[in-house]
């Protein structure tokens, strides 16, 4: 409901027509933000400022429900990407946390928090509140 008109029709040919009923349905019953209470796994949410295809707020909300419910969510947003990292210096940011967070997914939140603490550059490009349940970080 939140995708750009021009790209409604791709969508529909992809996942299903929500103009029908029984379509609308199922996808109202798969739907993330309806389910968010399933997810019991940290969460890390990756998105682009300008996607088209997953709007930013989409991207936010599904982290702050995914919050709200005490499950940990670290959230990524590159303020100049769109779906997908396209640009080698974000790219290059990306990997950072995946690489570690592949090597401490078993360790506790407190010391998970820690980790993805350490990732913030000495330009301050980028901020990291540190709590025990999530950690935002903004690329400017």
């Amino acid at each position: 409901e939140h995708t750009e008109g021009y790209r409604r029709d791709l969508r529909r040919a992809e996942y299903g027509d929500e103009r029908d009923p029984k379509m609308r349905a199922f996808l109202e019953r798969i739907a993330p933000m309806n389910n968010t209470q399933l997810i019991k796994k940290p969460l890390f949410v990756v998105a682009g400022k300008n996607d088209p295809r997953v709007p930013a707020s989409e991207s936010e909300q599904i982290a702050g429900a995914i919050t709200q419910n005490g499950t940990p969510v670290w959230f990524l947003m590159a303020n100049d990407e769109g779906h997908g990292y396209a640009k080698k210096k974000n790219n290059d940011f990306l990997a950072e946390p995946d690489e570690a967070l592949q090597r401490v997914l078993q360790a506790d939140l407190p010391r998970l928090n820690r980790c993805c603490a350490a990732f913030s550059t000495p330009t301050s490009e980028f901020t990291v509140p540190t709590t025990t349940t999530s950690a935002t970080r903004a690329r400017t």
